[in-house]
């Protein structure tokens, strides 16, 4: 796996019930895309996994969150906006959507928001799966 010395720091990480399968998905990017666009956030910034106290999230910022639909992403990007100002900065502008399919890693069960998990297989460019659909600014 992707960061495998962080993940193994943290127990049932990633969580046993997660699934390799081929699914779209939608994340929130930069563009043009890059590989800044497929960073965790607990490696963006690890000293939020650090202060983390609860291991499952802990374990949530290295996975890559993704969603199931393009309403789902943009109404959470919505939610967040409110709490975060420079949001566009931080996890991305943009949302593109892409194939996940099982030799890129395993995911999570999607929660009740449409959110999952992606823990990626090591070796793995999601840049070459995703396209930039639009900026979300002008959605949202």
């Amino acid at each position: 796996m992707k960061y495998q010395s962080d993940l193994s720091q943290i127990p049932s990480c990633p969580p046993r019930d997660c699934t390799r399968e081929m699914r779209d998905s939608y994340r929130f990017v930069f563009d043009p895309l890059d590989q800044n666009s497929f960073l965790p956030q607990g490696k963006k910034d690890p000293q939020r996994v650090n202060k983390e106290e609860d291991n499952k999230k802990k374990c949530s910022l290295l996975g890559l969150s993704m969603f199931e639909s393009e309403n789902d992403a943009c109404a959470h990007y919505k939610r967040l906006k409110k709490f975060i100002k420079n949001i566009d900065k931080t996890i991305g502008s943009h949302l593109a959507k892409g194939k996940i399919k099982p030799q890129h890693g395993c995911i999570t069960k999607p929660n009740k928001n449409g959110h999952f998990d992606l823990f990626e297989s090591a070796g793995v460019d999601l840049t070459l799966n995703f396209q930039v659909m639009y900026e979300l600014s002008e959605k949202i």
